[in-house]
């Protein structure tokens, strides 16, 4: 995921402007995770994930997601 919000030179892109979809879509979480009831179904899904879960905490957890949720089984990308 990380490499798909990373620009051609690999500074981190922008993404202030995106939305929980367009990021979705871009870092390919689909792979794993399930959205409006389409995606895999290896991680848990992410409809209501704002709700359940602090932004600051989100944007740290899928930097390093094993220092976040210990055994973590995210993938960094």
């Amino acid at each position: 995921m990380l490499r798909a919000l990373r620009g051609d030179l690999g500074e981190p892109v922008n993404t202030a402007h995106l939305n929980g979809e367009d990021l979705y879509k871009r870092g390919d979480c689909r792979q794993c995770h399930r959205r409006n009831g389409k995606g895999g179904d290896r991680g848990p899904s992410l409809d209501g994930v704002a709700q359940r879960v602090a932004t600051d905490w989100l944007a740290a957890y899928l930097m390093n997601p094993s220092a976040m949720v210990a055994n973590s089984r995210m993938p960094l990308f």
